[in-house]
């Protein structure tokens, strides 16, 4: 039998909508500067070879926006390693841009690394 919405306690409606939203995310297929399925979200895909361990390094991004954080994520073709918010000479972090971020190369530097990169809420998000 269909309840009436109104019938329905808070706690009820929220659980139903977030069964609803978590049955209808998807993350898409992890490629270079790929949309991430239906989350506000892209893909990056690079190589670490030729970047000394210990330095800091420019990733290119497709958001338009300064982004807000990353996940490295695991793929048949990358490897998941630990990447940290690159610094300048004097170790202070390197602000984000609305098309570049800075990372610190991990020690082992001959990988293949796939990031999931987000922004806002922002309509104004080019991916």
């Amino acid at each position: 039998m269909a309840q009436i919405e109104g019938t329905l306690h808070y706690s009820q409606r929220l659980r139903r909508d977030m069964e609803e939203l978590a049955s209808n995310l998807w993350l898409g297929q992890p490629i270079d500067g790929q949309k991430a399925g239906n989350l506000r979200a892209a893909y990056l895909v690079f190589d670490l070879t030729g970047i000394a361990a210990g330095t800091t390094f420019t990733v290119r991004h497709p958001l338009g926006e300064v982004p807000l954080g990353y996940l490295v994520v695991g793929t048949p073709q990358t490897h998941v390693i630990p990447l940290s918010p690159g610094t300048d000479a004097s170790g202070s972090l390197i602000p984000w841009s609305d098309s570049r971020i800075y990372l610190k190369a991990p020690n082992d530097t001959d990988k293949r690394v796939t990031l999931l990169l987000w922004g806002t809420d922002s309509p104004s998000v080019g991916v």
